[in-house]
């Protein structure tokens, strides 16, 4: 579709625009500058400012051309009431038809719409592109206000939280290797269980700790259960193996691994990742053997 370079007195370019465009023409598709020439008659007070140029060219007088795809409409106290975006709507029948896609907060839940006809979209702008009332004003003030103070206290307390945890744990590793037994004497019964389960989770973590170590260190078995056999890897080697012929610490720690649940860690033995997938540490004897 051919564009169109506008003389229009009311036509001005976006500020981001301009230093590119300031020494080129302004063009936009030919249905957009309908749009525009219908407008500015009816409403001598507004201003149309063409954004989100995309393309540039020359004429065939040589003249360059900066090709804009939407402008927006701006009244006399610089207020922008909405902006106008050429779009395209394609139809089995008629194939790409141009569009416009006009955007203003005052158009619904979704502050747009699509239309392909110029009478549609004159009466959409026409009933969207205003000031907003004192009534839409105090509303707009009164959420952004809401906003403003929701997120301070989200921002404040997340920071608050986050030394919070800092000193809480400094606090309990203070109390804990020097007055354990005074603060839990001094706590109530709930607290207490508390403590006892945090010290029961911190042996729980340190078993796994340890056996990430080993896994980290190559220092396991990977033994999964196939059948009556087992696959064994150790370092890069895998090899298949019964129970007579795994290595015995092996297969002494396996059969504890047997008893507990999946997911469960074992200190010095390892887990028990799968009902047939097993993580085993090994011991001293076996790091010599593969």
């Amino acid at each position: 579709m051919k564009y169109d370079v506008t003389t229009n007195k009311s036509i001005r370019i976006s500020p981001d625009e301009y230093e590119r465009a300031k020494n080129a023409s302004a063009a936009m598709k030919n249905h957009m500058w309908e749009l525009v020439s219908t407008l500015t008659p009816k409403n001598p007070d507004w201003t149309f400012v063409l954004c989100d140029g995309w393309g540039s060219a020359k004429l065939a007088d040589g003249r360059d051309v900066i090709a804009f795809s939407s402008f927006k409409v701006v009244d006399s106290d610089g207020e922008t009431l909405g902006k106008v975006s050429h779009d395209m709507r394609y139809s089995s029948a008629q194939g790409a038809i141009p569009a416009y896609t006009i955007q203003s907060k005052h158009l619904g839940n979704k502050h747009s719409k699509k239309t392909t006809k110029l009478d549609v979209a004159m009466r959409e702008i026409k009933k969207a592109f205003r000031p907003d009332t004192q009534n839409e004003k105090v509303a707009e003030a009164k959420s952004e206000a809401d906003s403003v103070v929701y997120d301070s206290v989200k921002k404040k307390s997340w920071e608050r939280d986050r030394l919070l945890h800092r000193v809480v744990n400094k606090a309990y590793e203070y109390v804990m290797s020097t007055h354990r037994d005074e603060f839990y004497a001094a706590m109530d019964k709930d607290t207490q269980q508390n403590v006892d389960k945090c010290d029961e989770l911190a042996m729980e973590i340190k078993t796994i700790e340890d056996v990430k170590q080993n896994i980290d260190d190559k220092n396991y078995y990977l033994i999964i259960k196939d059948g009556n056999k087992y696959i064994v890897r150790v370092d890069d080697n895998v090899k298949l193996c019964d129970d007579s012929s795994l290595p015995q610490d092996a297969r002494s720690k396996l059969g504890m691994l047997k008893l507990v649940n999946t997911t469960q860690f074992v200190e010095n033995v390892g887990c028990r990742v799968t009902e047939d997938t097993f993580v085993v540490v090994k011991g001293e004897a076996d790091e010599h053997q593969t």
